[in-house]
């Protein structure tokens, strides 16, 4: 249900410069944060709804990191200089 909700977000955040890089920045830190529970004992069911260990910390550690990346970095065409 998580992942289908962050799809649609996705899919309606891309129409826009500004709400992709929100639903970039988020994600990330979402994804980030799961990565911390999942490294957590008493976390890593999260509080008994879905588990988070295994390679479930490394997946959500290398798409936070990359989704945060993107989400920092990315610059609007506007932004760029022209050469």
């Amino acid at each position: 249900l998580v992942h289908l909700i962050l799809g649609i977000w996705g899919v309606i955040a891309y129409r826009t410069y500004d709400a992709s890089r929100t639903y970039a920045r988020t994600v990330g830190v979402i994804l980030l944060v799961l990565a911390v529970f999942g490294l957590i004992p008493g976390l890593n069911t999260l509080f008994g709804l879905a588990p988070l260990y295994g390679s479930d910390i490394w997946l959500h550690l290398l798409s936070g990191a990359l989704a945060l990346y993107f989400g920092l970095t990315a610059r609007s065409t506007l932004d760029r200089p022209v050469v």
